[in-house]
């Protein structure tokens, strides 16, 4: 268990195996690209919840799951040597990001090999027909060079959220870390940008991901992630009454 001043790790059980763990995870971004990913990647895979981050500002919501139960803010799941963190809700105060620096740390402490970010890229800035950029801390370039399929992104473009701070982090403290970026729609949910997002880290590592459930369930995914991004603007909005 790690503690920070507003939020620890909860394991209620042990990743199945013990060394060369890789962490997968994504956000609320463009496309909501990241979550739809790390989503759809622990459903296919079975992972199983092995934990959560407890957060000591608890948000006043939550949302139930299609297996039973609730979500909590911040799970963690296992698959073979994976984890995956999975922010079931968006990033909506400044206390949320003692999450991600909580997380680097858990991440750099513990026999961890690298960190596979999923996020997505405006599709506006699309060159040709190339499907997606990466982004990599130095370390993963040096250590994990064969892992570069795809072109890095161009200097002087921004990459902003949580996915910024993690990769800032793992910057600083020498950690291989590399965001995976599908051209995404800015728009609206992006199930397909995700698959193509899955499709890359699934070649990576070997994981055989069947994909034809993402793709044939898309508009359902959309429908479920707007209602989500609504449920969310509208707790926002009410809570700005009480300020």
């Amino acid at each position: 268990m790690v503690l920070v001043t507003r939020a620890k790790i909860v394991l209620e059980q042990w990743p199945e195996c013990s060394t060369d763990l890789i962490l997968i995870t994504g956000f609320h971004g463009i496309g909501y690209v990241g979550f739809i990913a790390t989503r759809y990647m622990v459903s296919a895979l079975k992972a199983q919840r092995i934990g959560y981050v407890r957060i000591f500002t608890e948000p006043l919501y939550t949302s139930t799951s299609n297996q039973g139960g609730l979500y909590v803010p911040y799970e963690l799941y296992n698959y073979r040597n994976i984890v995956f963190f999975c922010p079931n809700f968006g990033f909506t105060s400044r206390y949320d990001l003692q999450v991600l620096d909580l997380l680097v740390t858990w991440v750099c402490t513990l026999p961890f090999r690298c960190a596979i970010l999923f996020g997505g890229l405006d599709n506006r800035l699309r060159s040709g027909e190339e499907k997606l950029r990466l982004a990599a801390t130095s370390k993963f370039l040096r250590k994990f060079r064969d892992w570069v399929r795809a072109p890095l992104l161009d200097e002087g473009y921004f990459i902003v959220g949580p996915l910024a701070r993690l990769l800032t982090r793992f910057e600083e403290l020498d950690f291989p870390a590399v965001a995976v970026l599908p051209y995404a729609d800015y728009t609206r949910p992006d199930p397909y940008a995700a698959s193509v997002g899955i499709s890359y880290v699934s070649e990576l590592l070997n994981l055989g991901v069947d994909l034809s459930k993402l793709i044939e369930t898309a508009k359902a995914i959309e429908k479920e992630i707007e209602e989500m991004r609504k449920r969310a603007e509208r707790l926002t909005a009410e809570k700005m009454t009480y300020i």
